[in-house]
């Protein structure tokens, strides 16, 4: 039970509860794939390129390709959160606080979906018919080292340039950094210039629409190991998003509990990358 509604009692003469600021949804819910899953576990079936064969001639024998398939293990995780609201605080109070729960309950979530995402940019993948064969994430591909230095105008070209030699597909492509690689490109004159971008894609200190093929997101949720951040660029088909619930909350009263409320929520979900080629770790300091 939080001990911090004090804060509230009627002596600050507070009428309303103000949520401190916090990434309210998911930014990357929308940018990754989403499947429905029951079960602990779900596999990914990749179906992997293919090379088309001359033909030997009239009456010849046919010719067979051997088309590969490969599968990745998604795993779904429980969450839960729950917070009690003392019946003798809405005597002592002016306020009924229960939407401001239900509220920031929501956004907790939310940014557990980013969390979860984030962190399956870059994990090592189970792979094989049961999941039984692990596969690390390849940074010697698919890794571009801060090299001491903050996000630049040539990391982002490198990662572009490596989805492209993937074939991975010009749309749906994203970038996620933190507000600090926002204000080294902020502060990158061939950018912000109009004498160079005449797109002007980047306006009162936000990215708007799309910059070098990629759509743009800020969160504070971008890992960070040290000084090092990882930000990410990846297509959409690249991550897949299973839910095995989504957010379900629920606000009773408790007869244990005095008929105190309970405001409870619960969401399982599980995140994999599907395929290397479509995901680039961007490293900068």
């Amino acid at each position: 039970m939080s001990e911090l509604i004090t804060a509230a009692f009627v002596q600050q003469y507070k009428g309303n509860i103000h949520i401190a600021y916090q990434q309210a949804a998911s930014k990357l819910r929308e940018a990754v794939n989403i499947e429905p899953q029951q079960g602990e576990f779900a596999y990914v079936d990749i179906l992997s390129a293919t090379t088309a064969q001359p033909y030997s001639g009239r009456a010849s024998d046919t010719t067979y390709v051997d088309s590969i398939h490969t599968r990745r293990q998604r795993a779904l995780q429980d969450y839960v959160w729950s917070d009690l609201i003392d019946m003798s605080d809405r005597v002592r109070t002016l306020i009924q606080p229960d939407s401001a729960y239900v509220t920031n309950c929501a956004m907790a979530f939310g940014r557990r979906t980013d969390e979860t995402i984030f962190t399956a940019f870059n994990a090592s993948v189970k792979e094989g018919k049961t999941g039984s064969t692990t596969t690390a994430f390849d940074t010697s591909n698919y890794q571009i080292a801060h090299g001491s230095a903050g996000l630049t105008l040539a990391k982002i070209i490198s990662a572009s340039k490596t989805l492209n030699l993937g074939d991975v597909p010009m749309d749906d492509r994203y970038f996620a950094i933190d507000p600090a690689g926002l204000e080294d490109l902020l502060a990158d004159s061939t950018i912000t210039s109009a004498d160079y971008n005449t797109l002007r894609m980047l306006q009162s200190g936000t990215f708007q629409g799309v910059f070098m093929g990629f759509k743009w997101i800020v969160s504070t949720l971008v890992p960070k190991s040290g000084s090092t951040y990882s930000g990410f660029a990846w297509h959409k088909r690249s991550m897949s998003l299973g839910i095995g619930k989504d957010l379900n909350v629920k606000v009773t009263e408790l007869p244990t509990k005095n008929f105190n409320t309970q405001v409870w929520a619960s969401m399982m979900l599980g995140a994999v990358r599907v395929e290397d080629a479509g995901v680039v770790e961007v490293q900068y300091q």
